[in-house]
């Protein structure tokens, strides 16, 4: 069973992953911001990204209320 310390911990750990990731690799195209543009290509992968993680943290989330 994965408790709410657990899952809250989990996702801390994969979202500092990702983060450093980013930060390494990816800096100069974070600052320039292109998710903000109206009708920009990386305005749609921002939204699906995002739209991907919700669905990821409402999945973990229904999972552990089920074996809570």
């Amino acid at each position: 069973m994965t408790g709410l310390p657990e899952l809250i911990s989990e996702l801390a750990e994969r979202l500092e992953g990702i983060e450093r990731e980013l930060l390494r690799d990816h800096k100069v195209e974070l600052g320039e911001q292109k998710h903000l543009d109206a009708d920009s290509v990386e305005r749609l992968y921002w939204h699906a990204g995002y739209a991907s993680a919700l669905r990821d943290i409402l999945t973990k989330v229904q999972k552990s209320a089920r074996a809570a």
